[in-house]
C-alpha cells in the first residue's frame, strides 16, 4: 500500500482499482486520508463491487458510509473473538496454541507448574522495573525454554504477561 501511495505522490498513477472497498481499508480515518491524497493528485478510485465516484459529494458520502459499516464490522468481530477466547480460557478449554503456562491435554488446558513459576518470576521482575528486553535476556542466559523451545524476546515476555 505504501508503494502505491508513493506512486500516487510521484504522479505515476491515474487510477487505483480495487475489488471491494473493505479490501482497501476498514478504517474511516484511513479511507479519508487515502481519498484526500488521491484527490490532491487527481487519481481516481474505482471499486469493482461498489459503483462509487469518490470525486462527487454523494460518492464520498456513500464511500464513508460503507467504510463506517466495514469499520464497525471489524470492531464487532474483534470484540466477539475476544469474548469467546476469554470464555474458553475461563472454562480451561483450548482456544489457541497452548500458551505459556498451560498444556493442552485432550482439548482442555491444564496449568504447567514449571511454566507458572516462570510467569510469577517474570511478573516479579517486571514489577521491579525490569524492561522486557532485560527479562528476556536473563531467561535466555539461564536456559529457560519458551513454550516452543525457542529464544525469549521482549515481545515474547510481553505476550506471556498479557495472557497471564
Amino acid at each position: 500500500m505504501q508503494a502505491i501511495l508513493e506512486a500516487v505522490r510521484s504522479g505515476q498513477v491515474a487510477a487505483i482499482v480495487i475489488y471491494k472497498l473493505d479490501r482497501l481499508t476498514r478504517s474511516v480515518l484511513d479511507l479519508n486520508r487515502i481519498v484526500e491524497l488521491l484527490g490532491k493528485h487527481s487519481v481516481a478510485l474505482v471499486s469493482m463491487q461498489e459503483s462509487l465516484d469518490a470525486t462527487t459529494p454523494t460518492g464520498r458520502l456513500m464511500l464513508n458510509l460503507l467504510a463506517s459499516v466495514s469499520q464497525w464490522e471489524r470492531e464487532v468481530i474483534g470484540q466477539r473473538t475476544k469474548e469467546v477466547m476469554s470464555y474458553l480460557k475461563e472454562q480451561k478449554q483450548e482456544y489457541c496454541w497452548p500458551v505459556y503456562g498451560y498444556d493442552n491435554v485432550d482439548g482442555r488446558l491444564y496449568e504447567n507448574e514449571h511454566e507458572q513459576a516462570v510467569i510469577e518470576r517474570i511478573k516479579g521482575l517486571r514489577e521491579n522495573g525490569n524492561p522486557y528486553r532485560t527479562i528476556a535476556a536473563q531467561l535466555n542466559d539461564e536456559g529457560v525454554p519458551t513454550k516452543r523451545g525457542g529464544s525469549w524476546h521482549n515481545t515474547t515476555v510481553r505476550s506471556v504477561l498479557l495472557r497471564a
